[in-house]
């Protein structure tokens, strides 16, 4: 049987990647190992796939793995059998990737999305987008991204990635490239979900999706912002 593409959460840090991952796990994506149990405060990253196959291509390729420089990778990175020890992995974290939807996110793919593309065909991406200006308070206020500490060098940083996801909108396409932005999902407005997680072939679970951000008392508590 022929395997389940994945869906490709990924964007800027600070964005609501992990916010938007965890919508999805709850809507029917596998997300494999998660760094901790507690589905609200969970990073839905798969560390293991990240440190043993994307974290050596990006360094290899020169890239930053702190996501402090929008580019990404030349072509002549060479993949060799990541796409299979990936499968090989997930299958490890009982990831049942014939036949059932699984979701890799981290702003890491963002960094290598052409050779991810081609490693994976068919794969959706979703482009988690957050505005300008509330990405770039945000970077102000973090305590662990420290690669710039001024205004005028985070909104630099926020217009790269702009630019970085525009352009992968742009080379894979609106039939299998969607940018999503999470806010309205803080105020309880979750008919942009509904329709990424309709687009993607999940089942729509409202009462789940409330649970996660009404987790200690509140719209957006508990669940990681980047």
């Amino acid at each position: 049987m022929k395997d389940q593409p994945p869906i490709i959460v990924t964007g800027a840090r600070r964005s609501g990647l992990s916010m938007t991952a965890a919508c999805l796990h709850v809507c029917g994506a596998d997300s494999g190992d998660r760094e901790i149990s507690d589905l609200s405060k969970a990073l839905y990253e798969n560390r293991r796939v990240i440190q043993n196959f994307i974290d050596p291509l990006l360094t290899l390729a020169g890239i930053p793995l702190d996501g402090s420089i929008a580019l990404s990778p030349p072509s002549v990175v060479d993949v060799g059998r990541i796409p299979v020890r990936i499968r090989m992995r997930l299958e490890a974290q009982g990831v049942d990737h014939e036949n059932s939807p699984w979701l890799l996110k981290s702003y890491k793919y963002a960094l290598i999305w052409e050779h991810f593309d081609r490693m994976f065909p068919g794969t959706k991406w979703l482009l988690v987008k957050r505005k300008k200006e509330d990405l770039v308070r945000s970077c102000l206020n973090t305590t662990y991204m420290h690669f710039h500490s001024g205004q005028e060098g985070w909104e630099k940083w926020a217009e790269e990635w702009e630019k970085l996801v525009e352009s992968i909108r742009e080379g894979i396409g609106e039939e299998r490239c969607h940018i999503f932005e999470p806010l309205a999902m803080t105020r309880g407005d979750y008919s942009g979900l509904q329709k990424e997680v309709e687009w993607l072939g999940l089942n729509f679970n409202k009462k789940a999706v409330e649970e996660l951000f009404n987790h200690n008392g509140g719209h957006g508590n508990g669940i990681k912002n980047n």
